[in-house]
């Protein structure tokens, strides 16, 4: 079952230190983690999460940019290393992609609609297994989940903050 809905609100700097909060919750996380790719942010977040985590995590990038050869390889390397580990990724891994063993979709930045989200946070939680989806807004982006909320039909749980 995934747990559909939780916010944490803050700028850009609480957005990734609440991201590493979440990320170190639990032992045996296995996290994917959706941030636009097309932002100079993504690279910045990908060194950041090689710096904290990268000693006792594996951490590992999918971007679209990457070639099928690349990605197949990427992804070949998430599946076989042991938890905890954590793949940042585009929207290149939002459909299609099946990791049985995620525990947490971190959606760093929203997805352009409501029908994106749903791709996205079914990456969490397949086969019966538990799952969470938490969303890391700004300030001007509740409305944005609010929306997607109505149109999913999920009671949203309020942010908290970071």
């Amino acid at each position: 079952m995934v747990d559909p809905w939780q916010g944490i609100e803050g700028d850009a700097e609480s957005r990734g230190a609440a991201l590493l909060r979440v990320l170190a919750h639990e032992e045996e996380t296995v996290a994917l983690v959706f941030a636009d790719d097309k932002r100079d942010s993504f690279g910045a977040l990908l060194a950041t999460l090689e710096a904290r985590l990268g000693e006792e995590w594996a951490v590992l990038a999918l971007q679209s940019a990457m070639g099928s050869a690349q990605r197949t390889r990427v992804m070949r390397a998430f599946r076989e290393a042991p938890a905890p580990r954590v793949l940042l990724a585009s929207d290149v891994a939002s459909r299609g992609l099946d990791v049985p063993d995620i525990t947490h979709v971190v959606n760093y930045d929203l997805p352009r609609g409501w029908e994106d989200y749903c791709h996205r946070a079914g990456r969490a939680g397949r086969y019966g297994r538990e799952g969470t989806v938490v969303n890391l807004v700004g300030e001007g982006e509740i409305f944005v989940l609010e929306r997607y909320a109505n149109a999913l039909q999920v009671r949203p749980r309020p942010p908290t903050p970071p």
